[in-house]
């Protein structure tokens, strides 16, 4: 072997030594498997305060941790093979969006820890045994909020003491959390002397004519219920039960969080604008008020 080859041969072995190394180091770093039945469009803001949250814990994705993606762009019979992927590919934690998604990985896997973002009841959606000791593979955060509906329709009487019709507007296949909140509001509306017109909305392209409904009906204001409470929050807030995870705990061990508290938003700009005036007492029960 002549001095040319030696040197050929010992420059292309640190190579390989650096390479392999650096594999390594990879094959090491903690992996996040992530979730979602939409599109990776249609979580992109939520999907940055998760990231948000994981960089206040010291998490740089692609630096010391890794995140695989996985998007069924609204298919959910998709779900199921994404979810497999992620559990083959041995991930150290599977943050699911909402517990529909986490009980479809569930049934693939006891082993692998399961977060979810948000959702109603992990309870009634049959993923955990209860909020205090899920005793499974998943856990996470809920947005069930009780009595929100109540809240709502008695917030409406009190700012609008004439008030007799209320046209409720629920999201286009409404989720446990909007339908508990209808019927919350359904149970006090006869105390409270109103009438509940619930408006049907399976797309944007039926918004017009519900409203016309609304206004051909005489409502008098409008609920629209939504399940995103503190949805942006929520997300930032998994982060940690993420790192808790990767540290060696246990989902089981992890308590479900709930909202522990509901803001109350007044908007008087526009409040004025269409010549409404909010009662003193309404105004000074607000946590924020936009002017």
């Amino acid at each position: 072997m002549d001095i040319k080859s030696i040197i050929i041969f010992v420059v292309g072995f640190a190579l390989t030594s650096v390479d392999s190394g650096h594999a390594q180091q990879l094959k090491k770093l903690p992996r996040i498997g992530f979730l979602v039945p939409g599109t990776a469009s249609s979580i992109s803001d939520r999907k940055e305060a998760f990231l948000q949250g994981l960089r206040e814990l010291g998490y740089i994705e692609n630096q010391n941790v890794l995140i695989d993606y996985r998007y069924a762009d609204g298919k959910f019979d998709r779900v199921a093979v994404l979810a497999a992927e992620l559990v083959n590919s041995e991930v150290d934690v599977i943050l699911a969006q909402n517990y529909s998604t986490a009980s479809v990985a569930s049934g693939l896997t006891k082993t692998v820890p399961i977060v979810v973002a948000h959702g109603y009841d992990p309870v009634v959606g049959g993923v955990a045994q209860s909020l205090a000791r899920p005793d499974g593979n998943v856990t996470g955060l809920g947005n069930r909020t009780d009595d929100l509906g109540t809240k709502r329709l008695e917030l409406l009487k009190e700012t609008l003491p004439l008030l007799k019709r209320v046209a409720v507007l629920p999201s286009p296949g409404a989720s446990p959390l909007e339908i508990t909140e209808v019927k919350e509001m359904q149970g006090v509306a006869s105390s409270l002397q109103i009438q509940l017109q619930p408006l049907n909305v399976r797309g944007a392209n039926d918004l017009d004519m519900a409203f016309e409904n609304a206004i051909k009906e005489r409502a008098g204001a409008l609920a629209v219920i939504s399940d995103w409470t503190g949805i942006y929050e929520m997300y930032r807030r998994i982060a940690h039960y993420v790192d808790r995870i990767l540290k060696g705990a246990r989902p089981a061990d992890l308590p479900v969080e709930r909202p522990k508290k509901l803001e109350f938003v007044i908007n008087l700009k526009t409040a004025q604008q269409i010549g409404l005036t909010i009662p003193p007492d309404v105004l000074q029960r607000a946590t924020k008020v936009i002017r």
